[in-house]
């Protein structure tokens, strides 16, 4: 199959124009060459005296209907793009039969001439940068390209490379023979796999055809193309490309693996342009190995891994003109950073990883040393000190977990400790004295630093129920900032929605550092974390709704008061992403972050004969989206589970063993979420919800285990939450809200809400955090005090004691449980060591088991969000589990 041939030959150009022809006020001097759109001259601009570029279109493309006017509109938008790495288009002129472009003229030669050989990897991501760039700027203005492909793309001797094409590929997009113009023009090679099933060309397509031009480029081999076209067109559908490197090994880990992401299969999971861009970008690219310092002095650049791609759409998409980050760090999750901090002066930044090691590093250079770190610690807050380069640092001991604050020294120094026992260390403004809070987050303390011997004083303390999970000093030194949490428990209206923290309520104060007197009070702002500058402005952390949408806020303060002067306005409006840990150079213009991301996946464990310790766990989804499990088949063989790897969460299952799952039922309209097979393993009874929709609108669905069209199962009323025993013969519980009261009903797959069961006080709660034992016979539902943490045990059989309590043997905040298979205890999540209360979304979460007298045994401990879900036969349990990262970003203002 000649490609190149179909491209050279197809689509004749209507009266073929010859040297000397005028058109319009452009006289032809030589023909350039040839496309599968059109026909390229050189011609001279009478009126302008300027050489340009006709590109004469085809007659196939000019006899569509309205063509020429669907290119006249698509010229005038691409021309307004007025971008560097974009061909400019100066008009389309059309007389009589004839239909023309008129373009600058570009002095080079197209991309194709580079594809028949292995290209330098650093040259091919040069090129990159320019292409994802354009499409950047293009896919902001709500244009896509829809054929990016080599010819398509030109490059002067100087490597300068400029887009072209884009209205006419948009025209041809626009066809409803599009396809089919595709494949006869020989464009096949690049479709998306969207394309190829007949779907309208987006955004994600232009990336999917750009990442096929990266591979051939830095491999010499088109990741796809066969024999025919057929066979092409079901390689780009169906078949996995191998990964470059292993065709180039010069090709390395970060490039590899953003070619692999642009060309994933699922639309969501393709990064977009700007993160193409900012990840060909020559500091996330530089190859290096994390070395084994041998000397506190050494100097070194630091180890640059690309990050996976936990979940594209969490990273750095946010609205036009928005603050563009710039990652300053890019590890993996085996040394993801931790905690960061930039310099007063803006020049340096501070930064460790999960083993506790700490670097310094120059933000123009990158030149990274390490220090005398803290190995074996893990480390959450740094913070710069005045006078010599010192940092305090607050972390905790991996094994013994008591926390503390220590100085580093940035000239080699060993480490000394600070304060011990403590949590969120901030010093003063002029380094004389040292702010923290107690391990127990319930007192904030004062301490002499430096010179300055004063002993620690006891500033403030919380009252019952209370918290100080953040504390910072105002840039005068006089005043702290710092926030207070209170736990209400119930006190929570139970129609309310319901957020990431239903059970607390936050106010943010100001105090004096002296006697401790409030100065001033906001409630409702939960700053997760501050930095004060000279000007009286604070910027802080605040989160959504969603409580991976952290973002960086900003509110102005009188520098003589304290006191708010202008309400909190965002900064940023980053969506999906998890910010920690800000800090900020002393003129604001520089604001350095945190940013963490998480990818669950599905993992299946193996029980020891006890039932209650994990003796080994294996991953079974393999993908770059979110997948969370709910059930098991009858057998114990299959899991059920929801994903977004479609664009929005649908409902899988895959078997024990087998290397892809199985998609059941799903819209991109709606989610559905919580698949559970039923205890006679007929059904799967799920939650469906309209995407951006209200609890509200929940409704309960159903579809056979074999198979079919979902049903909605009728409950009277919007769905509050649901959940069937493990046991074969048990029954399935459907929970409503009447007032302030939780009801329970019989809950049957086809007819839906049957009888009442029991009615208790309602308490506020998270999502799924309430279960049904194995038998069907009691509830389980857990309360959200980190030092009191409790399960309330419901019955629902008439006669028995309708409700009562187990106290763990140790404090966390509950945020998930299940029923074991033999109704003995439960598998619980829980976020321990007063960890819930810090400003971090690092946790240490314990997957634990409870017996009935609320002993706990270890199951496992991750760093994010888990639950177990037992299977009905053998001694397994299925839970979310995964990668996380964390990489220290700037953000310019």
């Amino acid at each position: 199959w000649d490609e190149e041939a179909e491209i050279a030959t197809s689509g004749a150009v209507s009266s073929s124009p010859a040297p000397g022809d005028r058109f319009g006020r452009y006289e032809i001097l030589s023909r350039l060459g040839a496309g599968g759109m059109g026909q390229v001259y050189l011609a001279h601009d009478l009126e302008l005296d300027r050489s340009v570029a006709l590109k004469f279109l085809t007659n196939d493309l000019v006899e569509m209907e309205g063509a020429a006017d669907r290119l006249l509109r698509e010229a005038k938008a691409t021309s307004a793009l007025n971008h560097p790495h974009i061909v400019t288009v100066l008009e389309v002129i059309r007389s009589g039969d004839r239909t023309a472009i008129a373009m600058e003229l570009l002095e080079g030669t197209s991309l194709r001439q580079y594809c028949g050989s292995a290209q330098a990897p650093a040259k091919v991501a040069h090129w990159g940068r320019q292409i994802a760039s354009a499409l950047a700027a293009a896919h902001e203005k709500g244009i896509v390209h829809s054929d990016i492909k080599p010819e398509n793309v030109m490059v002067r001797a100087d490597d300068f490379v400029k887009v072209v094409d884009f209205g006419v590929a948009r025209l041809v997009s626009s066809s409803s023979e599009a396809l089919q113009m595709t494949i006869g023009g020989g464009t096949v090679t690049y479709l998306s796999p969207e394309q190829v099933s007949g779907e309208k060309a987006e955004r994600a397509s232009d990336i999917f055809s750009f990442g096929t031009m990266l591979y051939e480029l830095a491999t010499g081999h088109h990741p796809f193309r066969r024999e025919t076209p057929f066979d092409t067109l079901q390689a780009i559908v169906s078949s996995e490309p191998a990964p470059a490197s292993t065709r180039n090994p010069l090709v390395g880990k970060a490039l590899n693996s953003v070619i692999l992401e642009m060309l994933a299969k699922q639309v969501g999971a393709r990064p977009t342009a700007e993160q193409v861009a900012v990840r060909l970008s020559p500091e996330a690219l530089r190859p290096g190995n994390r070395p084994g310092w041998t000397a506190p002095a050494a100097v070194a650049l630091v180890a640059l891994v690309t990050v996976t791609a936990l979940a594209a759409f969490w990273f750095w998409r946010s609205p036009a003109g928005a603050l563009a980050p710039r990652p300053l760090t890019t590890t993996d999750t085996e040394n993801r950073v931790t905690a960061a901090a930039i310099s007063p002066d803006g020049a340096q930044l501070a930064y460790a990883d999960v083993t506790g090691e700490i670097l310094i590093r120059s933000i123009e250079t990158s030149i990274t040393r390490p220090l005398h770190g803290l190995l074996g610690w893990e480390i959450d807050k740094i913070a710069w000190l005045t006078g010599p380069p010192r940092l305090v640092v607050t972390g905790r001991s991996a094994t013994t977990r008591r926390p503390a604050a220590w100085i580093v020294f940035t000239d080699g120094s060993e480490p000394r400790l600070a304060q011990d026992n403590v949590e969120m260390a901030a010093p003063s403004p002029d380094g004389s004295r040292l702010a923290f809070v107690s391990a127990d987050f319930r007192e904030i303390w004062v301490a002499g630093l430096g010179a300055n011997t004063a002993p620690p004083r006891r500033l403030l303390a919380a009252g019952d129920g209370e918290s100080f999970p953040l504390v910072e000093w105002d840039a005068t030194g006089k005043r702290l900032i710092c926030q207070r949490r209170k736990y209400i428990g119930q006190d929570r209206n139970p129609n309310q929605a319901l957020s990431p923290e239903p059970h607390n309520e936050r106010r943010n104060e100001t105090v004096d550092a002296v006697t401790g007197e409030l100065l001033f009070a906001q409630a409702g702002l939960s700053m997760r974390s501050a930095a004060a500058l000279p000007d009286g402005r604070v910027l802080f952390l605040w989160p959504s709704a969603n409580v991976y949408s952290i973002n960086l806020w900003e509110m102005k303060t009188d520098p003589s008061t304290g006191r708010m002067v202008s309400p909190p306005h965002p900064v940023t409006q980053y969506s999906q992403m998890a910010l920690a840990g800000v800090t900020a150079s002393r003129d604001g213009k520089r604001v350095v972050v945190v940013h963490y991301q998480h990818q669950p996946d599905v993992f299946v464990g193996e029980l020891d004969a006890s039932g209650r310790r994990l003796i080994s766990r294996r991953r079974l989804t393999f993908d770059r989206m979110d997948d969370y499990p709910h059930s098991w088949s009858r057998d114990g063989q299959t899991v059920y589970f929801e994903s977004n790897r479609n664009g929005s969460y649908d409902i899988f299952r895959q078997r024990l063993g087998q290397p892809h799952a199985e998609f059941l039922t799903g819209s991109r309209e709606r989610t559905e979420y919580h698949p559970i097979v039923t205890p006679d393993g007929k059904w799967i009874l799920y939650a469906a919800s309209p995407l951006a929709a209200s609890a509200g609108t929940r409704r309960l669905e159903r579809i056979a285990v074999t198979g079919g069209e979902p049903a909605v199962v009728s409950i009277g009323g919007p769905l509050d939450y649901f959940d069937c025993g493990l046991l074969s013969g048990a029954r399935c519980v459907l929970r409503t809200i009447e007032g302030s009261q939780f009801v329970f009903h019989e809950l049957e797959p086809v007819q839906g809400k049957g009888r009442e069961l029991a009615r208790v006080p309602w308490s506020a709660g998270l999502l799924g955090d309430w279960h049904v034992s194995a038998a069907g016979d009691e509830v389980a539902i857990p309360n959200h005090d980190p030092n009191d943490p409790r399960i309330r045990i419901i019955s629902l059989n008439n006669g028995a004691t309708p409700e009562r309590l187990v106290r763990l043997s140790v404090k966390g905040m509950i945020s998930g449980l299940h029923f074991a298979g033999d109704d003995a205890g439960w598998f619980v999540s829980l976020r321990q060591d007063s960890e819930y209360f810090r400003s971090s979304p690092l946790q240490r979460v314990a997957l634990v088991y409870v017996d009935r007298k609320g002993v706990v045994t270890p199951v496992h401990e991750t760093p994010t969000p888990t639950w177990a879900v037992p299977a009905p036969v053998g001694r397994k349990i299925a839970f979310p589990d995964g990668v996380l990262t964390g990489n220290a970003i700037l953000i310019e203002r």
